[in-house]
């Protein structure tokens, strides 16, 4: 049976890993574990040999797909190229770079034969998460708070009680005191939503238009006799909204 090896060779300047002044178990056990979990289900490789000289962990495989998957991780570090790695291929990644880091060491990568596959890996920056993303959405209901701090400040609203604050600009303020507490509103609104937990940080107004109670809860009842299996069964959230801030050309000839 053919098989296919790859080895992750650390080393430093001086060239002093040996056996006794190397990577420590614990930080080899993290890479395999890592490295198992970056190449994912389907792939089979076991660590063959290591070389206590320069510490470099030997892997085989039977699989040429897992031997080229470990070639394209290792290429994209040496090229920084890490922002369409996954999940896992990024834990991997952090985690040979805690290891260089910790023990001022650098990688060289390759195949079973150096004309094949090397790549040397002497520095590892890993990409910035992000630390919010916006959304578009829609919000409907009547404004139950308007206003700013000052006099010259940003102005914000609520719609319904106990909800978030929605920022509009000045002219929007003034246009909406007419609606405060008297017409139901359907605004479009962009979110600002923080990465890791999910919050609203901030939301501003993007447009509104009046929609009354009547002719929402008749968007409603069309909308389950059209969709007895729930609103959201359909593929097509665009046009689930359109009958509900649109009523019917019939029904507008009648009012």
């Amino acid at each position: 049976m053919q098989t296919y090896d790859f080895t992750v060779r650390f080393d430093n300047e001086a060239h002093s890993l040996s056996a006794y002044n190397g990577i420590p178990p614990d930080e080899v056990g993290r890479i395999l574990i890592d490295l198992t979990n970056a190449l994912g289900k389907g792939h089979t490789f076991g660590l063959s040999e290591i070389r206590g000289n320069c510490y470099a962990l030997k892997f085989s495989t039977p699989q040429l797909t897992t031997y080229e998957s470990m070639k394209v991780i290792h290429k994209r570090v040496e090229e920084n190229d890490l922002t369409g790695l996954s999940g896992e291929e990024k834990k991997y990644v952090s985690t040979l770079k805690s290891v260089m880091n910790k023990n001022n060491v650098f990688i060289d990568a390759y195949g079973k034969d150096k004309n094949d596959f090397y790549v040397k890996i002497v520095a590892i920056s890993m990409p910035e998460k992000p630390k919010h993303y916006f959304e578009i959405s829609s919000v409907y209901g009547k404004i139950t708070a308007i206003g700013g701090k000052t006099l010259d400040g940003k102005a914000n609203i609520k719609i319904n009680e106990g909800h978030f604050d929605i920022e509009v600009t000045p002219s929007q303020e003034k246009t909406l005191l007419a609606h405060y507490k008297r017409t139901k509103l359907l605004l479009t609104i962009k979110k600002k939503i923080d990465f890791d937990s999910g919050s609203i940080l901030s939301a501003t107004l993007e447009d509104y238009e009046e929609v009354s109670e009547n002719d929402f809860f008749k968007g409603i009842k069309k909308l389950s006799s059209s969709y007895p299996k729930g609103l959201f069964s359909s593929e097509n959230d665009e046009d689930l909204l359109s009958i509900i801030r649109n009523k019917p050309e019939e029904e507008q000839i009648q009012d």
